[in-house]
């Protein structure tokens, strides 16, 4: 026989928990200001991260001045086109362009804390060195400025690089480099690891910037591009146009980085233009003469052959056949033109193979019949 049990709800006491939950009143205000003291932190020495973008109109007409277009394939699509304008915004050529601009060889920091910030364009000091001597690079030079007229320099490092700035590579490795002592503004200070000077900036104020801990660093190749890890370049749907994007944390300089970026991938393609122009100069300046010579010839004997009849009344079908004449002249002057173009096309190809640059169909008047 089964037997049944009867369960009775057993009433929850929220007074009672209320109670227990207040006798450890301690242990949430402990919880409540341990979160603020990780906010505050997190804030105070968490740089903040800016994102700069621009864009890039690109022409998507075939140009008269591309490979494909010049040797008569088809294959230069828009689609192409862009992709090929994106990776040239990402070869190293082009960013070390860049770089160069922004004289990105010499870092300036300030410390604020236990955080370093970069003073882009804004220290008071700036470091001028020759470039055919090698520096140490990665490594911080401490500087404070003492007054207008001297700055004390501290570096201490281990296992330093040397560094060739005009061969970009390192030349060799230093185990211990030690320094700390007080130069003169503008003097130069050197020793068989370094040369350099140290000099102030217009944005120099002795009430803000005397006695207050700077440092500086001298980039390698590396270095200067892991200054930019971050840099975002996607075509827009539906366009002609690129999207170029940084991260970083210096907005200033960020933003000078993409204007420079877009300035030398325009000046990119003006060179290309004017080298292509160059090229038809000196094409015209080699083949002119030899189709002036020929067409001069030409042209005197048409000029004897209208002096010999010009006393005679030459009837309609003369003067047809002497209009022909005028018009072969031309032809043979477009067929000497495209001649000399095919044949200058032919060296090209037999070579080197390489058609970059070269003069094009159109620029000579060549009909592309392919």
């Amino acid at each position: 026989m089964l037997q049944t049990d009867n369960f009775q709800e057993k009433e929850i006491d929220y007074k009672d928990i209320i109670y227990k939950i207040l006798s450890h009143w301690y242990l949430f205000v402990f919880g409540i200001i341990i979160a603020f003291i990780v906010v505050f932190f997190y804030n105070k020495f968490e740089q903040t991260v800016y994102k700069v973008s621009t864009t890039i109109l690109i022409n998507d007409s075939q140009s008269t001045y591309d490979p494909q277009a010049i040797i008569g394939f088809d294959i230069y699509t828009k689609r192409g086109k862009l992709q090929n304008e994106i990776e040239i915004l990402k070869t190293y050529t082009l960013t070390q362009k860049v770089i160069n601009a922004l004289n990105l060889d010499v870092s300036y920091f300030k410390k604020d804390g236990f955080i370093s910030k970069e003073m882009y364009n804004e220290s008071p000091f700036a470091v001028e060195f020759n470039p055919l001597i090698p520096q140490p690079v990665n490594c911080n030079f401490r500087v404070e400025v003492m007054t207008k007229d001297s700055v004390s320099l501290v570096l201490i490092a281990d296992n330093v690089k040397l560094f060739d700035f005009i061969d970009e590579k390192v030349i060799s490795i230093v185990n211990n480099i030690a320094i700390d002592d007080i130069y003169k503004i503008g003097e130069n200070i050197e020793n068989k690891y370094f040369n350099f000077r140290i000099i102030l900036t217009n944005n120099y104020d002795p009430i803000l910037h005397n006695n207050i801990d700077f440092y500086f660093v001298f980039n390698d190749s590396k270095a200067n591009f892991s200054q930019f890890p971050v840099i975002n370049i996607d075509p827009v749907k539906e366009s002609s146009i690129i999207a170029v994007s940084i991260t970083g944390n210096n907005i200033q300089k960020s933003v000078d980085f993409l204007n420079e970026l877009t300035a030398a991938f325009l000046q990119k393609e003006v060179d290309k233009k004017n080298r292509v122009a160059d090229k038809t100069l000196l094409f015209l300046d080699k083949h002119l003469g030899e189709i002036t010579d020929s067409l001069n010839y030409s042209e005197k004997s048409l000029q004897e052959y209208q002096s010999k009849r010009s006393a005679l009344n030459l009837d309609f079908q003369t003067q047809n056949l002497y209009k022909k004449l005028e018009k072969l002249q031309n032809s043979m002057a477009e067929i000497l033109i495209n001649q000399k173009y095919y044949n200058y096309l032919y060296d090209i190809f037999t070579e080197n193979g390489v058609i970059q640059d070269i003069v094009a169909p159109s620029v000579m008047n060549v009909e592309n019949t392919l």
